[in-house]
C-alpha cells in the first residue's frame, strides 16, 4: 500500500471514528431538558456538516490526480483539524 492509500485509509477511519462518538451522544441528547436538547441537537448538526465536509474531500482525494493530489491533501488535512477540534470541544461539552 503506498502513502496516498494509507492516507485515505487512514482518513476513512477517522472520519468514522468521529461519527460514531457524535452518533454516541444522540441517547445523551434525548435525555436532557428542552432547552439543553436544542442547544445540543444545534451542535451535533454543526458536527454532522462537518463530516459531510471532510467526507466530500476524502472522496476528492480518491479521485485526484497527481497533479493536484498534494493539494487536495493539505485541504483534507485541513478539513479534518477543524473537525477534530470541534468534535474534541462539542463531545466534551455534551458529556459534561
Amino acid at each position: 500500500m503506498n502513502n496516498r492509500d494509507e492516507f485515505i485509509n487512514n482518513m476513512a477511519s477517522r472520519l468514522e471514528e468521529v461519527r460514531r462518538d457524535v452518533d454516541s451522544v444522540q441517547d445523551d441528547i434525548a435525555q436532557s431538558e428542552l432547552t439543553v436538547r436544542i442547544s445540543f441537537n444545534r451542535m451535533t448538526s454543526e458536527l454532522y456538516g462537518k463530516i459531510k465536509d471532510a467526507e466530500m474531500k476524502l472522496e476528492e482525494l480518491k479521485t485526484a490526480g497527481d497533479d493536484n493530489w498534494s493539494e487536495l491533501k493539505e485541504k483534507a488535512e485541513e478539513t479534518w483539524n477543524e473537525l477534530s477540534d470541534s468534535a474534541k470541544k462539542t463531545l466534551e461539552e455534551i458529556k459534561d
